[in-house]
């Protein structure tokens, strides 16, 4: 093979192996990248309010190497991590702790554009946020009282929450002492609930209404930490005080119509009639009339007494079992004397409760000392139902008190030779409870 030949083969093998290189991929460069990355973030507790730390997770659209971490990140409404976890090339964690004790808040956590590049080098060209609602706050209750000064009657208590409570509260979350509360509660808004508590009959002292810690949550599922309760003074003693009754002695009085009362008290008789002898008076608001004297009856009763009226609404006696007054008399009286009580109906004047026990021995005192009836006792008659269950529940409008004998003429000589029954007084306090 002559030279020329050798030259011309080996240039036909150098043009064909470079062919051979350039189908097989060899030469200049393939495409470039020019894609910006992406990221996508997500909450651990997406569709819920968030009580405690909050997991966020971002995932990137491709490999971003290292120029993804937690100062790429900007979080409002909480604490961030140290740093982010790196669950993959393209999956990365950060935990965020919401702001303590702060309700109704919000943590935002936010990428901004350009804070991270892929591999080629392009950087993110899209800003990516998320917010996430959060409360940190335990829930806190006011209890206050619908009644101003001191109760008689069932009091209305209400209970003001800090936020919604959801059905976390009802009447078992209350403690009530010296009352009774009602079985449920009232709720009047999402944060106002009341509750009726009634005070103890016929006794006097304090209501106490209380709430314990950990009693009721809010809707994020925070328990309370503070107790709260109310005191309220209550009085449910009906009491009916008087003046002490007159002292000076009487001028005179007339046998014919009764006993005569003095010019600074309003006109009474003591009526007769079938053994039913009742001192009275005109239908005046909180009066008192008060005498001695003796009936036109045979024979003569005589007799000391005091009428009180209340032209008012009347006494409740509903919640009561007794009835005091103070009492004076003599030896004299000892077996002898009837203490007589009367009760007349606000409602009907003829429905009664009467009171009728002969004064032993042990009840004789000179000094005033205290009586007692017990309306058990009392006889009730002229109503529709006569119980003294059912005329305690109505109003009384008068208050009657007798000393009564036959034979109430003593020994003891009273003004101009006359006799009369010396020494006998009611007067003090006269009340129920």
């Amino acid at each position: 093979m002559t030279s020329f030949l050798r030259t011309l083969y080996r240039s036909l093998a150098l043009v064909a192996t470079a062919a051979v290189v350039s189908a097989c991929g060899g030469g200049s460069s393939g495409p470039t990248d020019t894609v910006a990355p992406t990221v996508t973030i997500t909450s651990s507790a997406s569709g819920t309010t968030a009580k405690a730390a909050v997991t966020f997770t971002f995932t990137l659209s491709e490999d971003v190497g290292t120029s993804f971490d937690q100062t790429k990140v900007a979080v409002t409404g909480g604490t961030a991590a140290a740093s982010t976890t790196k669950v993959s090339a393209t999956v990365y964690t950060l935990v965020v702790t919401p702001t303590a004790n702060t309700n109704n808040g919000s943590i935002g956590v936010t990428v901004a554009a350009n804070a991270f590049s892929d591999l080629a080098g392009n950087k993110n060209t899209a800003s990516a946020t998320l917010s996430q609602a959060y409360d940190t706050a335990a829930p806190t209750v006011t209890i206050t009282s619908g009644t101003t000064g001191t109760a008689s009657s069932a009091v209305t208590y209400t209970f003001t929450f800090s936020e919604d409570v959801g059905t976390s509260f009802d009447a078992s979350k209350v403690t009530v002492t010296g009352g009774t509360k009602a079985a449920s509660v009232t709720k009047s808004s999402a944060t106002v609930y009341t509750l009726v508590v009634t005070p103890t009959a016929a006794s006097s002292g304090n209501i106490v209404v209380s709430v314990a810690a950990g009693g009721f949550s809010d809707v994020a599922g925070n328990a309370s930490t503070a107790a709260a309760s109310f005191t309220q003074a209550y009085n449910t003693v009906v009491a009916v005080t008087i003046v002490r009754a007159k002292t000076d002695t009487l001028a005179a009085y007339d046998t014919t119509n009764g006993n005569a009362l003095p010019g600074n008290y309003a006109t009474g008789r003591y009526a007769a009639g079938a053994g039913e002898e009742w001192w009275w008076g005109g239908n005046y608001a909180e009066q008192i009339q008060s005498g001695y004297g003796f009936s036109k009856d045979t024979p003569a009763q005589w007799g000391f007494g005091i009428y009180i009226a209340n032209g008012g609404t009347g006494w409740d006696i509903s919640g009561v079992s007794k009835y005091h007054f103070t009492l004076g008399s003599n030896g004299e009286c000892a077996n002898a004397c009837t203490v007589t009580v009367r009760m007349v109906s606000k409602t009907d004047p003829n429905c009664v409760a009467d009171y009728r026990q002969k004064l032993a021995t042990a009840d004789i005192t000179v000094a005033a000392a205290a009586y007692t009836a017990n309306l058990a006792d009392f006889t009730v008659k002229g109503c529709s139902t006569n119980t003294m269950a059912a005329f305690k529940t109505g109003k009384v409008s008068e208050l009657h008190f007798q000393l009564l004998n036959a034979d109430m003429q003593f020994t003891t000589p009273g003004a101009g030779s006359t006799k009369y029954p010396n020494g006998l007084g009611v007067g003090g306090n006269i009340y129920f409870d």
